[in-house]
């Protein structure tokens, strides 16, 4: 079982890497307006007071204060079934997020796109603290749930279900 986990993990790691290479590869090779004019149009046919809380809502489950909370609950959760090294890699993995996101904003420094915005937000805008962040404490809840002894029914629609909420934030 702890070398399929390995293995998971180093999955999990591979494709994030990847995926996030190819994003800032194909910001930085052709510029960002077709990119942020795209994102806009999409986001603004949804200008609608309910959609607009409703996002804003979705977007605070991608906070660092509340991923922080999630974090520290999971790891109580993990410390008393006594799975410590569980419990520290996700203490481990949401830390080193935090200061990645922190070190690639300042290698990328992408300015925020100079549109209407819905909130008031500062500082480079890629990679997104919120989706890292988010990527990074769901899909570690996700991978604990995959790995435990539930049924795979539950497993598959809590991995779902994750997945889905990680795409809304």
């Amino acid at each position: 079982m702890s070398r399929l986990r390995s293995r998971l993990r180093a999955l999990s790691f591979s494709l994030a890497l990847v995926a996030f290479f190819a994003i800032a590869a194909k910001l930085t090779e052709h510029g960002t307006i077709g990119f942020d004019m795209a994102v806009m149009s999409l986001v603004y046919s949804w200008d609608h007071p309910a959609m607009v809380g409703l996002m804003k809502r979705v977007t605070l489950l991608g906070e660092t204060w509340f991923l922080a909370y999630v974090t520290v609950a999971v790891m109580g959760v993990l410390a008393v079934k006594k799975k410590y090294k569980d419990a520290y890699f996700l203490a481990l993995t949401g830390i080193g997020a935090g200061l990645l996101n922190r070190l690639l904003k300042n290698v990328f420094e992408r300015t925020r796109p100079d549109f209407h915005q819905f909130v008031d937000i500062s500082g480079y805008s890629f990679p997104s603290g919120h989706a890292m962040g988010s990527i990074v404490v769901y899909g570690m809840l996700a991978y604990f749930v995959s790995i435990s002894k539930v049924s795979q029914p539950v497993k598959r629609t809590f991995v779902g279900a994750v997945s889905v909420l990680i795409l809304h934030i």
